[in-house]
């Protein structure tokens, strides 16, 4: 398995990111805070054994649209509703 390098991740130039298939079951290993972020506007985070979503995701302002599906989540922050 490749070794997940934070420092080589960006989003594209419309603001999407997609990080699939990763074994993230210990937690994810990106901080969203990173201001090379804060224009992002689509994320996909599927296929990703995530069972902890960190709640710094939710203070991604601009953030359309996130996809989650097959991961192992049993719950979502509470500050997910500000991302509406």
């Amino acid at each position: 398995m490749e070794v997940f390098d934070e420092d080589q991740v960006f989003p594209d130039d419309n603001g999407q990111l997609v990080l699939k298939y990763n074994d993230w079951r210990n937690g994810i290993e990106i901080s969203f805070l990173n201001p090379r972020f804060e224009n992002l506007h689509f994320l996909d985070l599927s296929h990703n054994k995530i069972s902890t979503l960190p709640s710094e995701i939710c203070d991604l302002s601009l953030l359309k649209e996130l996809k989650l599906g097959y991961n192992e989540l049993s719950s979502l922050p509470e500050e997910i509703g500000t991302l509406l």
